[in-house]
């Protein structure tokens, strides 16, 4: 007992005496809000097919083009964000996914039959080919730009008793975000290319937020507006792309285009020379 007194007063003046050996307390930042989002389109009124035309449709994951996204003591690098580029890219993927579910309500609607849906061509049995006059292939590409506006590095606030508080940083920025939408038809059999478009959209931009903070695991990031910005600005170009997509499906230029791909069929199969 006469021993404690003495090993107490030593510990209080070496924490005290020294602020470098206080314990930190890193305060996590906020979970990230929920994403609200909607890609839905509902086709307009034209023209219709007279004589039915068969689609084997295509889909292909979409290809994105991520900033770095890092953070550090100044809160533009470091160690990436993967959630936040796995949220993104989740936004992305659904964008896609209702692209390719309106595509086939366009093409219902302007009387076009549709075989399958397939992931790829290899996919594609022989009977799914002959059945169809043209295969259609939409590929889509996301750029995303990321341009920090302020960085605040976390800070530190005097907690009780031996815990030195550390608040998180905040990061803005600006996301800009540009995507092209290509379509690509071929006849099936052969799979020769007989008709591409290409839908670039503008550049839209819109502003985000997030906090870091360090943790035992590493960094920590939560509160990020980043997924939902980029949602935003894809819905602002959504039903442009469609509409310019229901123009290029044109039931005439289709028809013409189903006389070539029959062509093309019947030299691969040696019916004519």
């Amino acid at each position: 007992m006469k021993f404690r007194a003495p090993i107490m007063i030593a510990l209080a003046l070496v924490c005290f005496g020294c602020g470098g050996l206080l314990m930190d307390n890193y305060i996590a930042p906020g979970p990230n809000p929920d994403n609200k989002y909607e890609f839905d389109y509902s086709p307009k009124e034209g023209m219709k097919l007279k004589d039915p035309l068969s689609f084997l449709l295509i889909s292909a994951k979409p290809e994105i083009e991520f900033p770095a996204i890092r953070v550090d003591s100044s809160g533009q690098s470091g160690v990436p964000s993967e959630e936040s580029n796995q949220n993104m890219r989740n936004v992305i993927n659904d964008f896609s996914a209702a692209m390719v579910d309106d595509l086939k309500e366009i093409l219902t609607d302007k009387r076009f039959r549709l075989i399958q849906l397939l992931e790829n061509q290899q996919m594609a049995t022989f009977g799914q080919r002959e059945q169809s006059n043209f295969s259609l292939f939409p590929r889509v590409s996301v750029q995303i730009k990321d341009k920090i506006i302020s960085a605040i590095k976390p800070g530190h606030n005097l907690g009780q008793a031996l815990l030195k508080q550390i608040v998180p940083g905040e990061v803005t920025g600006r996301l800009s975000v540009k995507a092209r939408i290509s379509f690509e038809v071929q006849e099936p059999i052969t799979w020769q290319l007989i008709w591409v478009k290409s839908i670039d959209t503008d550049v839209f931009e819109e502003e985000y937020s997030y906090k870091w903070n360090l943790a035992s695991s590493g960094y920590v990031i939560g509160e990020d507006t980043r997924p939902q910005a980029l949602a935003s600005i894809l819905m602002k170009s959504y039903d442009s792309i469609l509409d310019n997509l229901s123009t290029y499906i044109d039931v005439d230029e289709f028809t013409m285009l189903s006389k070539q791909a029959l062509e093309i069929r019947k030299k691969a199969t040696g019916i004519i020379k």
